[in-house]
């Protein structure tokens, strides 16, 4: 495991913000929300293997469903649907229906066996 990834997971798994390098830089990064407190919280922007990014405005999101058997979440939006594939969803799903999550980015399944318990892993992004 890398030195840099290292120490993104610490910082994760603290609760300590990232750096404004280790926010450029997404991979690693999981889950990054907005502050409870901002009454706006415009869009959610996805982060994919390929390097892609997707932003999908809130406003546009019509359902939320957790499948708890299957470790996935599906987002239906007016234009896109969005499945997140994973581990320990349920905190996220909460989170998404209150529009929290800023980003969602991939972690590498080889790694979720490092991470604490009940810390949200997504470990797969499927858009259509």
């Amino acid at each position: 495991m890398s030195h840099d990834f290292r120490s993104r997971l610490n910082d994760y798994i603290s609760g300590n913000p990232t750096s404004k390098e280790n926010q450029e830089d997404q991979e690693g990064n999981n889950i990054e929300y907005y502050d409870p407190a901002v009454a706006h919280k415009g869009d959610i922007c996805f982060f994919l293997k390929d390097g892609r990014q997707l932003s999908l405005e809130y406003s546009y999101l019509i359902a939320k469903e957790y499948k708890p058997e299957d470790n996935s979440i599906t987002l239906s939006f007016t234009s896109h649907k969005v499945i997140l594939k994973g581990y320990h969803l349920e905190k996220l799903f909460q989170d998404l229906r209150l529009h929290l999550p800023r980003t969602i980015g991939l972690t590498d399944e080889r790694y979720s066996s490092i991470i604490q318990d009940n810390t949200t892993i997504i470990t797969d992004i499927e858009i259509s």
